[in-house]
């Protein structure tokens, strides 16, 4: 059992249910509205019924705060039709195609949604996509520059353990302080602590002499605080 065009050729058929697993078939319907046919095909070729059935568009809608900080967790509330496969709420650049995501929730789960923003500062968009590919809400949401400050001693023994005294965004996964060196990838890590721990944060040291730094990671990829360390050998 499937549903199709009215004109589509006999072995044509979107989403389906084989007979041999009882009555009633579930079927889901289209995405976009329009008139389409139910279909009862037998061996992949042949209709032998059918009844027309007319799909309308689907309402939705998204509703959260206007700006954000990067990396905030963010309530979108939502209304829309019965939740099927694929459909979910996400932000998005504006421009993004229609299957595009970042951080995301089923619609299934019911409103609101808990999204993620991103990390970087800009324009965004808060989408209702429906079976992973169309979108039947949205709404513009601007993205501010999370900040964040350290202090910490400027030099410390190898392998000593130091606080680290932190402000920044509300804690997200992923959020952390750590010490690298300088020129370590934005994702590196040495000892950290979580920042949804409180500040300050109890850093170990590392084991070898040398300049460090001493960084405020977010979602295990941007560091958006850093402070230098001289790691030196005890006596």
């Amino acid at each position: 059992i499937t549903v199709t065009a009215p004109d589509a050729e006999e072995r044509a058929y979107n989403d389906y249910a084989y007979v041999k697993n009882g009555n009633p078939a579930k079927i889901r319907m289209p995405l976009d509205a329009g008139d389409y046919e139910i279909r009862y095909v037998q061996g992949n070729n042949k209709v032998i019924a059918r009844q027309s059935i007319r799909i309308l568009s689907a309402d939705a809608t998204v509703s959260a705060k206007i700006t954000a900080v990067a990396g905030e967790t963010v309530a979108v509330t939502f209304t829309g039709p019965p939740a099927g496969a694929g459909d979910f709420i996400t932000v998005t650049a504006p421009d993004a195609n229609e299957s595009a995501y970042n951080d995301y929730a089923y619609t299934k789960n019911d409103s609101p949604a808990k999204i993620r923003m991103p990390l970087d500062a800009g324009d965004y968009e808060i989408r209702y996509v429906q079976g992973n590919k169309k979108v039947i809400a949205r709404q513009s949401i601007k993205v501010t520059a999370a900040i964040a400050t350290l202090d910490a001693p400027a030099k410390a023994a190898v392998g000593e353990t130091i606080s680290v005294i932190f402000t920044g965004p509300p804690a997200g996964a992923g959020d952390f302080i750590t010490v690298t060196a300088p020129d370590a990838e934005e994702r590196a890590y040495n000892h950290y602590a979580y920042t949804q721990y409180g500040s300050p944060a109890k850093i170990k040291m590392p084991d070898t002499p040398g300049n460090f730094e001493i960084r405020y990671v977010q979602g295990n990829e941007k560091v958006i605080a850093r402070r230098p360390i001289k790691i030196v050998a005890t006596p």
